[in-house]
């Protein structure tokens, strides 16, 4: 992997060359911070989410913004594009989940259910379901044919703030403010493990490519990896000053990124656990969302 997506509290979107570590011309247009940021599989559109409750839709070769949704009564804290690229899913702190066909630019689906805000979202491999995360403490897995919830996830105890699916689509990991991971079933909704030994809140989950790790970030300012047969923390990645917001695994699992309050994004060897760089040039509260392209080529923050 050699670039990276990253999005900020200061309001810009960045796409950087992991090495060496510049960047390209930064994406603005928000109003407000960007708390998520998510990129297509051919690494041609970016979507972002942002405290100005909407959803902006970019080309990333001419940096122009080609579509912005509105209609979210509240900050937008999560947005995901699904696996063929049509349609982008967010999660809002209006507690609603809206699918917008990117296309076309229609308003396809409303999921209203939660009793909470929505801090998290995903897309099943096939498309045909929406999974959420709420401060109701559960997530929720929706149809999107018929907009219905087919299933609700219950046994956190606190707000549930990120969720991911395994690569394989069998299995969604959910982070939580009661210092959890659990790992799902998606096709029972029943729970598989309880991952423990948190300090603090949970604010990031990613499954690495092979689908034998998990990474997770939290307030405790590092990167705890947990294998996923052996259900320990196995490593852990140290550097930054602040609270850790989002994760993402190289593509061919080699490295870690990571997004921080602190301002920075820190990428580790994943077989040595050394530091190999540290970005900087956010500013604002933050660097709060950060995602390697599919192809390894960029990273997007």
């Amino acid at each position: 992997g050699k670039k990276v997506v990253s999005g900020s509290a200061d309001t810009t979107i960045t796409i950087w060359d992991a090495a060496p570590a510049t960047s390209e011309p930064t994406l603005s247009g928000h109003g407000a911070s960007v708390w998520s940021v998510d990129l297509s599989i051919d690494g041609k559109c970016l979507v972002s989410g942002s405290s100005d409750k909407t959803v902006r839709v970019w080309n990333t070769v001419t940096g122009f913004c080609t579509r912005a949704f509105t209609g979210q009564g509240g900050p937008v804290w999560s947005v995901v594009l699904s696996k063929d690229g049509r349609r982008v899913v967010s999660g809002s702190t209006d507690g609603t989940a809206n699918v917008y066909n990117v296309v076309t630019g229609e308003h396809e689906l409303e999921l209203s259910g939660h009793a909470g805000k929505v801090w998290c979202v995903a897309w099943s491999l096939d498309c045909s379901r929406v999974i959420s995360g709420s401060q109701d403490k559960s997530l929720k897995v929706w149809d999107v044919a018929t907009g219905k919830c087919i299933r609700t996830l219950t046994g956190h105890e606190g707000d549930v703030r990120t969720i991911c699916l395994s690569p394989d689509g069998a299995m969604v990991a959910s982070g939580c403010s009661d210092k959890t991971v659990r790992i799902w079933r998606l096709s029972s909704g029943s729970c598989k493990h309880v991952l423990r030994g948190f300090k603090s809140g949970v604010l990031a989950v990613a499954w690495s490519p092979d689908g034998k790790y998990l990474a997770a970030g939290s307030s405790e300012k590092f990167v705890q990896v947990y294998g996923l047969d052996s259900k320990e923390c196995e490593k852990t990645f140290a550097g930054h000053s602040r609270r850790i917001n989002s994760v993402t695994w190289s593509p061919d699992g080699e490295r870690l990124a990571a997004a921080s309050t602190d301002k920075t994004i820190r990428i580790w060897s994943f077989a040595t656990g050394e530091c190999e760089q540290v970005i900087s040039g956010h500013t604002g509260l933050g660097v709060y969302s950060v995602q390697w392209s599919r192809d390894g080529e960029r990273l997007v923050s």
